[in-house]
């Protein structure tokens, strides 16, 4: 009952919108989030157990319904799939098919223009490790997974290596990850540094932006940090393969504790992958300010 609630939250909110603008275009953000509820509303219809993960592919998988590897391609899939196993072919919550072949995706706008002026503003900070890393995200444990950081850099402080993990940003996990870093003995080498307005001059002081989330839709922040020649060093989340080749323009390890503290370990032992890896990003033009062109042509 309680994934059926999620569900319907959503499609009650689109049903809304149509009733008071029926001839208006209704824009909608069909994220991980709301497949992963989607999902696992499936599997609670067919009393099936329902997994703690939050991975999609390992949902898809328990679902036993095949789709394809690049992450928006699961939107439509998962419709499919929700019309097949619930509805029995006959399309109930997905109630406008009039609309369809009229949908299109259009991914978040970016364009590094205005990011590297953002980047040239002065600020006051000096990174102090020998090996310095930078996350930029909201501290929630369960989605982030900055505790995984906490452990990785505990066993590469143990090995000898002097290394500093700071974090721009806040959230409700603060006092808990606070914790642990104490509980760690890492009060010098892992450093909140709290939130800011412009994280962007921070990122040429670090050499890897390191995001060891649990699950992930497709951060802004990763693409970002490319933009500006900082190599991130990611857990394999939904859409990690897309947005980086791995040991081209980033690093994707397994979604895993152990993966998190080797995929580091490797970077600062092979210094001549970083290098080689920060000289891709150079050439690499990650912007797609031109998707604005393509609005307009609809408009």
């Amino acid at each position: 009952q309680l994934w059926e609630a999620y569900w319907l939250e959503y499609i009650n909110a689109f049903d809304k919108m149509t009733e008071i603008l029926p001839d208006s275009v209704v824009t909608a953000y069909v994220g991980r989030h709301t497949i992963e509820v989607g999902l696992k509303y499936l599997l609670a219809k067919n009393n099936e157990e329902i997994p703690y993960v939050h991975i999609l592919k390992d949902l898809v998988n328990k679902v036993s319904f095949e789709c394809n590897d690049n992450y928006m391609d699961d939107v439509p899939c998962f419709c499919e799939l929700f019309d097949h196993f619930i509805e029995g072919d006959n399309v109930e919550y997905f109630r406008f098919p009039e609309y369809k072949g009229k949908t299109i995706y259009i991914e978040n706008i970016l364009t590094d223009i205005l990011l590297k002026q953002r980047a040239t503003e002065e600020i006051d900070f000096k990174a102090e490790g020998d090996f310095n890393i930078l996350s930029v995200c909201r501290i929630s444990l369960g989605h982030k997974g900055l505790d995984r950081g906490v452990k990785a850099l505990k066993n590469l402080k143990d090995e000898g290596y002097s290394v500093k993990w700071y974090v721009l940003g806040d959230g409700p996990d603060r006092e808990k990850l606070e914790g642990m870093i104490k509980e760690n003995g890492l009060e010098n080498e892992f450093i909140l540094l709290g939130p800011t307005q412009n994280p962007y001059p921070y990122f040429k002081y670090f050499d890897i932006f390191a995001l060891p989330s649990r699950f992930e839709g497709k951060p802004m922040a990763i693409t970002e940090a490319q933009m500006l020649g900082l190599v991130p060093v990611v857990t394999e989340y939904a859409s990690a393969n897309e947005q980086i080749k791995n040991e081209k323009t980033g690093i994707v390890v397994e979604n895993n504790d152990d993966a998190i503290y080797y995929g580091i370990k490797k970077v600062i032992d092979n210094p001549h992958l970083l290098e080689s890896i920060r000289e891709n990003l150079k050439k690499t033009n990650f912007s797609n300010g031109e998707v604005i062109q393509d609005i307009y042509k609809i408009l």
